[in-house]
């Protein structure tokens, strides 16, 4: 495996077990392992959608959505070039769901960093993706939005029975890339 050196990279996990008796402002949480200035903190929260204000609120006393967008501030203070999330959506409601990828979408635009996340929510993987890799205990298929949603692989473990309407979905440049146009689903 290659890998560019001094990649920076920022990480979001599925999920953040936090003793709610522990003092953890979230200011003081930005600043772990290495403290930031207070102006890069303000602008990383501003980023992602919360207050300056919620630096000094604790950790433990965020909504879901709230600490979701929290651990993303933290990851992008690093300017990261490859940023990956873990599950970033699990245990948000719908609303707030929609509104994280809506948020991961604009930084991504915003700071060209590459995303790699690991979601089992198929409609938004296929909508937003580029590349996506199917894993069932291994590489089940890879490639485009696409190309995977036809794998046989992929209608293996997934059933063919909204024939794909659900899965796929078609970037403007995924013809570009596969050199041929794409097979209507089965």
């Amino acid at each position: 495996m290659l890998r560019q050196p001094r990649l920076r990279l920022g990480y979001v996990p599925q999920r953040l077990h936090l003793d709610p008796t522990l003092p953890m402002p979230v200011g003081r949480f930005l600043d772990l392992p290495r403290r930031w200035p207070d102006a890069e903190r303000a602008a990383a929260l501003a980023w992602v959608g919360l207050g300056p204000e919620i630096a000094a609120r604790q950790m433990a006393g965020l909504s879901g959505g709230q600490l979701q967008r929290a651990m993303l501030a933290r990851a992008l203070l690093g300017r990261p070039e490859l940023l990956i999330l873990d599950e970033p959506t699990q245990g948000l409601d719908q609303p707030a769901t929609a509104g994280f990828y809506r948020l991961i979408e604009t930084l991504r635009a915003e700071t060209d960093a590459a995303v790699l996340m690991v979601s089992h929510d198929l409609h938004v993987v296929m909508a937003a993706s580029d590349r996506v890799i199917c894993l069932n205990g291994h590489v089940c298929c890879e490639g485009t939005p696409t190309v995977v949603s036809a794998a046989p692989e992929y209608r293996a473990l997934f059933g063919a029975g909204t024939g794909g309407a659900m899965a796929l979905y078609r970037h403007h440049h995924d013809h570009a890339h596969e050199g041929h146009e794409p097979a209507e689903p089965a």
